[in-house]
């Protein structure tokens, strides 16, 4: 069995030197001989080549092709070229593995050999203009590592320092760059609906909670104290438990969502998703030069996410909320809907809406009160995310600064929409029983109104608690999920348009 790391004999042609370097960039018998080659002849390179011999194990080694048509070779492989030593250095400490990195120039008549010896497993072609350098800068930066410096049988081998160098040359030749947005939207355009039913999804969950939170409110303040003035089908329901209650109230609210809502809704939100697209990869485009310096310093493409999702979710948390409000505010305007599907055209539901709500009255009232209290709130919030200076990610503990103040932040925009809506929402409610009171022939129903509006604030307070956190996490959710889909098309963007910039060719996939 060959000694391990031998590839295709030497001839007498041939010298092998060591890539020795100090510790300090430039100095060394490498960058020496480096600058010798420059002034004599040429250091540009045309091609690199990670070529595999047919040994068992196969030895991995790099061939630089020069503009002027000379080789040179890098090796990497363990001092001790035999298997059995090597084995045993596994077990010692890394400072016994060393590794026996070379060069080697290559004359045409050994270059026959070593490609009829071997296999091109991968070749790159290189830009006009790259230098040698390049290549002894990823020596030099693997012999200044504590751990890559020295050999690893299974770890840092010949095949890590071949591939290394081939991916750091490439990275540094070909740049990553920031997409446009046209490049970019055209995979977005496929997964809009299911984000849009996401987000959906959630609204609706929001507002059922909200609706719920205030009627539980309601019934907690008030008690017995209005049943008088309600329909038989409204007592029943209200003398259930409170938990009861709301339990029967969740399943029909969100049965009638599902019954008209949530489509009008969905198709709003598809809408508003889009633009919110286009505003983020704008904004994305608009600061290319600053984040095309971090991506510049990025070897791996999926890393590219860290540098991208904190610009998008700074501009994102911007804009989240006029997003859903513009959305759920449009639904009334102008368009004749009702935000809980109440309306005339659904009357053959009717039994079901009047067995739980009682009679139309409570229906148009919450009808209007939602009607009223979404554009007050669309209109109270809107732009109300400020300036926010962003915090980049660099650590855990900056990380965590960054999303305590977006929460914040949310929390804010929660309390000034909340409370706009609470005040249009009881104009719309009060509106709502003088339109109707005519049709209502039950006495003691104007009491029950009385006692009604005068809990309206304290109850909109209580909801207000019990609703503020979950509409933030739900902000939160709906945040991630929009970035995560924008981000990794971008990366997906970046990675394909690199591939069409490069010119690599993959020749054989050989085993390690």
């Amino acid at each position: 069995m060959p000694a391990l790391g031998s590839s295709i004999p030497f001839g007498s042609k041939i010298t092998r030197v060591p890539m020795e370097f100090t510790d300090n960039w430039g100095e060394g018998e490498t960058f020496d001989w480096y600058r010798r080659l420059r002034k004599s002849s040429s250091s540009e390179v045309k091609s690199l080549q990670v070529r595999v011999d047919r040994g068992k194990p196969p030895h991995r080694f790099v061939l630089a092709h020069l503009d002027n048509g000379t080789v040179w070779r890098f090796d990497r492989r363990p001092e001790t070229g035999n298997l059995g030593t090597l084995l045993f250095e596994t077990v010692l400490p890394a400072s016994h593995r060393h590794a026996a990195d070379d060069r080697c120039f290559v004359p045409k008549e050994h270059l026959i050999m070593i490609t009829a010896g071997s296999i091109c497993e991968i070749e790159v072609n290189l830009p006009p203009g790259t230098d040698l350098l390049l290549v002894i800068s990823v020596c030099f930066s693997i012999s200044q590592d504590r751990e890559a410096r020295y050999y690893d049988l299974l770890k840092y081998n010949c095949y890590f320092f071949s591939w290394t160098i081939i991916l750091v040359v490439t990275r540094h030749t070909f740049p990553f760059s920031v997409p446009s947005p046209s490049d970019i939207a055209k995979y977005l355009e496929p997964k809009r609906d299911g984000l849009a039913r996401s987000l959906t999804n959630k609204t609706v969950k929001v507002l059922l909670g909200i609706v719920l939170n205030v009627i539980t409110a309601i019934r907690v303040k008030t008690d017995s104290t209005i049943q008088d003035g309600m329909s038989f089908g409204n007592r029943i329901v209200w003398k259930l438990p409170p938990s009861s209650m709301r339990f029967v109230l969740h399943q029909v609210l969100k049965m009638q969502m599902h019954l008209g809502l949530k489509d009008l809704l969905y198709s709003k939100m598809r809408d508003q998703v889009a633009s919110g697209e286009n505003d983020l990869l704008a904004d994305l485009w608009e600061k290319r030069v600053e984040t095309n310096k971090q991506v510049e310093q990025r070897l791996w493409v999926q890393k590219l996410a860290d540098d991208f999702k904190p610009k998008l979710e700074e501009k994102l948390v911007r804009i989240i909320w006029d997003l859903i409000l513009d959305m759920v505010a449009a639904v009334q305007a102008g368009d004749g809907s009702e935000p809980l599907a109440f309306g005339e055209q659904q009357k053959n539901r009717s039994h079901i809406k009047s067995l739980i709500f009682g009679d139309a009255q409570w229906i148009h009232v919450w009808n209007e009160a939602l009607k009223m209290g979404l554009p007050a709130a669309r209109d109270a919030a809107h732009g109300q995310s400020g300036p926010l200076q962003p915090i980049e990610p660099a650590t855990d503990q900056e990380n965590m600064s960054r999303c305590t103040a977006y929460r914040k932040l949310h929390g804010d925009i929660f309390e000034i929409a909340f409370k706009a809506a609470s005040g249009a929402s009881l104009e719309g409610a009060q509106r709502a029983v003088r339109e109707t009171e005519d049709s209502n022939k039950n006495p003691k129903t104007a009491a029950m109104w009385v006692k009604i509006w005068e809990v309206w604030d304290t109850v909109w307070g209580v909801a207000n608690q019990t609703a503020k956190d979950g509409v933030v996490r739900i902000v939160e959710q709906g945040v991630e999920e929009i970035i995560e889909l924008v981000t990794g098309e971008v990366v997906t963007t970046v990675g394909e348009m690199y591939e069409q910039n490069t010119q690599i060719l993959v020749k054989h996939r050989v085993r390690r």
